[in-house]
């Protein structure tokens, strides 16, 4: 693969001209040249497997580094349950989420909620779904056709030096694209909008693909019932969505013997969390 300081930087003005012309035809005609449509995904390991993360071609990166509409947007778009803004990070709405939970409990109240995780969610994102829900809230058609063109490209699995063949992608968006969590954001909003607007009792965040859904009462009854109200809201929207829920969901209240009855109740509805007496959030325990 080039590099831009290395390779890219080194070639004379008219080339230099050609390359831009190129990225200015394939941005108007909404058609990425094929030269571009191959995709890089290098193998990491994990503490339980291994993922992919996509090295995408330079001249990809470039033409989303120069994108304003979509980024534009994202701006005027953006949920107001959207966490992954400019400015905020995974550590401080962790820890607000988290501050806000012990002063709804030195007030006598019950705190605690739904910290949901999803089964690989860029490689089960579904391009139909993806593409109706972003219409839906107005994501730029031109610009979707372009992404989704190299984002379903043929992609190759590299570890080390060794590739395998082309792969032909049906589904699932790349991890490691700049306009990655655009697609996430386009495919989110609707459902989750509607999400917060019929569950008012609840807080539904999100971070790129974890959202946790958190709540406070007074009374123990109404804590529990808005709790599994959310809980299947939740599950139904996942299921619209197309997503699979990890088993890695788990359930954390501020009274335990009440996380488990909740779960109990949620595994009658087959709607499983995991009862525990602290959870990761973000990475913050």
């Amino acid at each position: 693969m080039w590099s831009a300081k290395g390779d890219l930087a080194n070639l004379p003005f008219i080339a230099l001209g050609e390359i831009s012309d190129a990225l200015k035809d394939q941005s108007q005609s909404c058609v990425v040249p094929h030269q571009l449509l191959l995709n890089f995904n290098a193998i990491l390991g994990k503490k339980d497997g291994c993922r992919t993360i996509s090295k995408t071609p330079m001249l990809w990166r470039m033409f989303c580094k120069c994108d304003t509409k979509v980024k534009q947007w994202e701006l005027e778009q953006a949920g107001p349950y959207d966490r992954a803004v400019k400015g905020s990070s995974a550590l401080s709405a962790a820890l607000l989420r988290n501050l806000l939970a012990e002063v709804a409990v030195l007030l006598d109240q019950y705190a605690g909620g739904l910290f949901n995780d999803y089964m690989i969610f860029f490689d089960t994102v579904d391009p139909p779904t993806l593409i109706d829900r972003a219409c839906k809230v107005g994501f730029p058609v031109p610009e979707l056709s372009i992404i989704l063109a190299q984002h379903l490209a043929p992609r190759m699995i590299q570890h080390d030096s060794a590739c395998s063949s082309p792969l032909q992608i049906d589904m699932s968006i790349l991890a490691g694209c700049l306009h990655s969590i655009n697609l996430t954001r386009g495919l989110l909003k609707y459902d989750f909008t509607k999400f917060t607007e019929t569950n008012s009792d609840v807080t539904l965040e999100t971070f790129v693909d974890d959202v946790p859904v958190t709540s406070s009462h007074k009374s123990k009854l109404k804590f529990k019932l808005n709790l599994m109200k959310a809980a299947r809201c939740y599950t139904k929207t996942c299921k619209d969505l197309k997503l699979v829920l990890s088993g890695k969901a788990y359930i954390c209240l501020s009274d335990y013997k009440l996380t488990c009855m909740v779960a109990k109740a949620l595994r009658k509805e087959r709607i499983f969390y995991q009862p525990v007496h602290s959870a990761r959030d973000l990475g913050v325990t």
